[in-house]
């Protein structure tokens, strides 16, 4: 989607899904005949850089007939901002604070949060190293309030990743699997290993490493979304309006596909590395040298060390070696 405003040009929207009310599938709110809401589906996002309200962890008296609330945004009933709308973050924000025992959040933490969707969303930050996302620009939604208050997050306006920061300089700094420690609930769940929640973190990347995360996925990905940009002459129309504001863009995108596709080897194989390997005994009885990385490529030509493979096709020293 590309902008004009009063028939001026101001460059791409956004090239991405609209996350809201109906991709989400959230219940409408409803009226009665007396004019009463009834509030259902829930949609809220952070907008704030840092705190214990974002973090989930403690909140201040705010004026709850606004629509923003401790740095918060209701997205979804934007129309409705009342008690009725915000009493339902607060519960969640109580449930995640310290004031809550050990022994009860780990009784309970399964009736506010999707574990699948809160590893899925840590491993998938963690792969593009989203830097603005924990919680600003990070969706909380729930179907039905009236029905449970289970919380699915949602990334959103991930300007800030792929070895990029947010206002279009250049930034190598690679990905952390500890980078949740100080926001609920990984907190407590990453930090405590909950239920094996690190180890699912591992399995979750393990699997997605060699199929979506893949370098290939990535770099596919990547080409894809760089014809259409280049192809609909957007590409031409966006460097015409904003190069050097506030920073340099690149004339030819094939230079910028280079450093994004770099950027994203560094960090998956900064990944494996955290998050361990499977290195089986044909490993353990492979001469790889004194370096231990030489002669080692991916099936698709990347030379990297021992400590990154993972399950999958390598080729030693010429030879063909399947990792199971």
């Amino acid at each position: 989607m590309e902008v004009f405003i009063n028939g001026e040009y101001n460059g791409l929207y956004c090239l991405s899904d609209k996350i809201d009310r109906k991709l989400l599938g959230l219940k409408k709110a409803k009226l009665d005949d007396e004019g009463e809401v009834s509030i259902r589906g829930l949609l809220y996002k952070g907008i704030k850089w840092h705190g214990p309200d974002i973090y989930l962890l403690a909140y201040n008296e705010a004026d709850t007939s606004q629509d923003t609330w401790n740095g918060w945004e209701l997205q979804y009933p934007d129309d409705y901002p009342s008690d009725k709308t915000w009493q339902p973050l607060m519960d969640l924000i109580d449930f995640c604070s310290d004031n809550t025992p050990d022994d009860t959040f780990i009784q309970e933490y399964k009736d506010y949060f999707y574990p699948e969707n809160l590893v899925d969303y840590a491993v998938f930050t963690m792969a593009m190293n989203v830097g603005d996302n924990a919680y600003k620009n990070t969706l909380l939604s729930t179907v039905d309030i009236s029905k449970g208050h289970r919380y699915l997050l949602s990334p959103w306006d991930m300007d800030m990743s792929l070895g990029g920061l947010w206002n279009g300089n250049y930034d190598e700094t690679l990905a952390s699997i500890d980078r949740y420690e100080n926001i609920a609930p990984f907190n407590r769940l990453s930090v405590q290993n909950i239920d094996g929640f690190k180890d699912m973190e591992a399995r979750k990347w393990a699997e997605f490493s060699t199929t979506l995360l893949s370098c290939d996925s990535i770099a596919r990905r990547v080409d894809h979304y760089a014809k259409l940009f280049t192809s609909s002459g957007a590409c031409e129309r966006e460097y015409a309006k904003w190069n050097g504001n506030p920073v340099p863009l690149k004339e030819n995108i094939a230079d910028e596909l280079e450093y994004v596709k770099s950027w994203y080897t560094m960090n998956y194989e900064n990944l494996c590395a955290q998050f361990g390997s499977d290195i089986t005994t044909a490993l353990s009885n492979t001469d790889f040298g004194s370096r231990g990385d030489w002669g080692l490529f991916t099936i698709d030509g990347r030379r990297i060390h021992k400590n990154v493979m993972r399950k999958g096709v390598y080729i030693v020293k010429g030879r063909k070696m399947v990792i199971k």
